[in-house]
């Protein structure tokens, strides 16, 4: 919370949140303050299944991230539940990355003993892998924005991922991939419908499910 505050204050536009935990007050008003500073907030919905809402991905007002795999479906641990409701999708299997370093090592040896004992490729899972994919592109949908003169507050910026998803096979929204797999060309360039997408009603479930 005291790190969301801080980056609004320090005049960021968008705030990546690759974590999902608990409802809390001041998480909470933290991500009320900034999106009252019209500030995006991305954040990864979960990797528990279907275990209900995780925070902040579940305020209001969040872009919440669901993960996909490599064959372009639902990843069977990305968020569902009753009060999951996910914005967007994006790639978070397999995602290449590397391994931390270890500073004591670091101290011990030359550079490039080090490098190649420490430095290594590993393959990640999770929507904190997805989510910053979705940062990315709306950081590029507002510097195309910006650059054509208009400035896209938080809920137009969601709308617009909604709108230039590629969408699911069933109804959407989902309850994985929210409108489907954010799709960059299309966010950053467009075309974008008038409306968003007409949500299909889903059955309501009980809390316990």
């Amino acid at each position: 919370a005291d790190a969301i505050v801080a980056a609004v204050d320090a005049g960021v536009q968008i705030i990546n949140v690759s974590q999902a935990g608990g409802d809390n007050d001041a998480l909470k008003a933290a991500v009320a303050y900034a999106l009252s500073k019209n500030v995006i907030v991305v954040a990864s919905s979960g990797n528990a299944g279907n275990s209900g809402p995780r925070y902040p991905a579940a305020y209001p007002g969040v872009i919440s991230v669901g993960m996909t795999t490599s064959a372009d479906s639902a990843h069977a641990s990305s968020e569902q539940g009753v009060g999951v409701v996910v914005t967007v999708a994006a790639p978070g299997d397999a995602i290449l990355g590397l391994l931390p370093s270890d500073p004591k090592l670091a101290a011990s040896q030359t550079s490039k003993v080090f490098l190649a004992s420490t430095q290594q490729w590993n393959p990640e899972l999770g929507t904190s892998f997805a989510a910053p994919l979705v940062t990315g592109v709306v950081a590029l949908m507002l510097q195309k924005a910006k650059a054509d003169g208009v400035k896209l507050t938080p809920a137009e910026v969601t709308r617009r991922l909604q709108v230039t998803a590629d969408p699911p096979p069933g109804a959407v929204p989902d309850a994985q991939l929210g409108y489907g797999i954010v799709n960059p060309m299309r966010a950053v360039f467009g075309p974008f419908p008038e409306t968003a997408a007409t949500p299909t009603p889903r059955p309501s479930a009980s809390a316990g499910l």
